[in-house]
């Protein structure tokens, strides 16, 4: 879980509805929450990377 991005609170949070190394349903809500923040982030990393390159690709050559 946590190699899946989730915190440690959240893992905590989660541990009553983990029995047997499987996870319950009633934790799809809260995954599939953390998955759209997550791909969020992504998008904004992302935005952000490309501006970095525009930025950089219009610097003049050091002489």
């Amino acid at each position: 879980m946590l190699a899946a991005g989730l915190t440690t609170r959240t893992i905590r949070e989660l541990m009553p509805c983990f029995e047997d190394g499987e996870l319950h349903p009633c934790v799809r809500d809260r995954l599939t929450a953390q998955l759209a923040e997550l791909n969020a982030r992504i998008g904004e990393l992302s935005t952000a990377r490309d501006a970095l390159v525009d930025l950089t690709a219009r610097l003049p050559q050091a002489s």
